[in-house]
């Protein structure tokens, strides 16, 4: 119908005031009847919020219908009853209607559906805490919410299909810089009937959009071991992911072996921040003291090979002190130093594990809800999935705002480092792909 007119709320201000002015008058009066006794005011929150989100939501339905009227050749023809299940429970609502135009309130879920977004993140915290669907449905029926066995199982399993997308979604050929990390944690083995060590290879990366992402994360147990981080490449390489100029990690056993196997043409750096904690346990205090000092001064200076020769020197002048430390600092030298090739404003940002590190401890806080471990690899999935979710919409929202400075550089040097990469066309890639996972097998066995 032509004579149909959508509402414009960004540009009537007059509505958008209206519809403001009910919601603080509906609150301002619910407040005020509170106020003088104590007993209420105990009761507040706990009695009267969802009736005052009722009231709230219903008072805001009747003023978008009069505006509604205002710009349609329409009128009003009563009300209908709905309930709307919110995190709060179940709310009894009066929906205005009018005569012709099917009039339906802006506030409202969409049609047929009928909970709001807090309630179905209400089920999602629910069952990533470990909630089976026969607790979630006992829940539910003592917040008013009587959602059937099919509807929960339904909800679960459309968490879990995101997972399992998750897992096998391509990436971008191109990444600037990887994060890479091994956290160990604990989850139950329900085959065994007990508590298992596993480690969660994770993979973050940047790409020459500069934008971060989560490119997977790989369930493995016992403790970090190059079969498996040769396993966690080839998943990454098979979904896509060709080029990387620069990868930051921790200093793993078989990782420096399985990188310079699997991306021959990528820098690898360790973390400085776990290499000077090293230090510390290596040294004693006054000669740790030293070392991280001049360290720190030569990690300052601009030029990559002017830095690594001080380094080799200040390496040189520990070493018959500390022969073991210092022969093993001696073959990773270039790993320590690697972020130096690269513009000094990122520098401080590709020189430690804290991105690793910092979503790591979102899946920490969660573990130690669930008393320490995790029911299930599922229930794992779905955490990630969850906190990857919030992350995208919140911090790693935007691009990187230092990488999009030094747009042009970065990819000169990116383009640079694989100005002679190719793929071989002779090569049987199918026959590599399992002579690889046959030997990473091996390996971590």
């Amino acid at each position: 119908m032509d004579f149909l007119k959508p509402l414009n709320w960004s540009n009537d201000i007059m509505k958008k005031s209206l519809v403001e002015q009910i919601a603080k008058e509906a609150i301002d009066n619910s407040i005020k009847e509170t106020m003088g006794d104590e007993v209420k005011i105990k009761n507040f929150v706990s009695t009267n919020l969802k009736s005052m989100l009722q009231d709230l939501i219903n008072q805001m339905m009747i003023s978008d219908r009069e505006i509604f009227l205002k710009n349609n050749p329409d009128f009003g023809h009563g009300f209908y009853p709905r309930n709307l299940d919110t995190a709060l429970g179940k709310l009894s609502l009066d929906v205005p209607r009018t005569r012709e135009l099917n009039f339906r309130p802006f506030i409202l879920p969409e049609k047929y559906k009928r909970s709001e977004q807090s309630y179905t993140n209400l089920l999602e915290a629910l069952i990533v805490n470990g909630y089976s669907p026969a607790k979630l449905r006992i829940l539910l029926q003592e917040m008013g919410l009587g959602y059937s066995k099919s509807e929960v199982e339904n909800i679960i399993e459309e968490l879990k299909n995101r997972y399992y997308c998750f897992v096998q979604k391509e990436l971008p050929a191109d990444v600037f810089v990887a994060y890479i990390d091994g956290y160990r944690t604990e989850m139950r083995d329900k085959e065994q009937r007990k508590v298992k060590t596993i480690t969660i290879y994770t993979v973050i990366g940047i790409d020459i959009n500069w934008n971060k992402n989560l490119y997977g994360f790989y369930i493995h147990t016992g403790v970090e071991n190059k079969g498996n981080w040769l396993k966690t490449f080839n998943d990454l390489i098979s979904r896509g992911l060709k080029r990387i100029s620069l990868i930051v990690s921790d200093d793993f056993p078989g990782l420096i072996d399985a990188i310079s196997e699997m991306f021959p043409y990528t820098d690898h750096q360790l973390c400085i921040t776990h290499f000077k904690r090293n230090i510390t346990k290596n040294m004693s205090k006054q000669d740790g003291k030293e070392f991280k000092n001049n360290f720190d001064s030569i990690k300052s200076l601009g030029n990559y090979e002017h830095a690594l020769e001080k380094f080799e020197k200040l390496i040189l002048a520990y070493k018959d002190n500390y022969k073991h430390f210092s022969s093993l600092i001696w073959t990773k030298r270039c790993h320590y130093l690697n972020f130096l090739k690269y513009p000094e404003p990122l520098r401080k940002y590709i020189y430690t594990t804290n991105v690793s590190e910092n979503f790591n401890s979102r899946i920490e806080t969660i573990r130690n809800r669930l008393n320490g471990f995790f029911q299930s690899e599922e229930i794992l999935g779905i955490n990630i999935i969850l906190q990857l979710d919030r992350l995208k919409k919140g911090k790693w929202k935007k691009v990187h705002p230092y990488f999009k400075a030094n747009e042009y550089e970065l990819l000169q040097i990116h383009r640079g480092k694989f100005i002679n990469y190719s793929t071989n066309s002779d090569v049987d890639v199918n026959s590599a792909l399992e002579e690889m996972n046959s030997l990473a097998d091996k390996m971590a066995g």
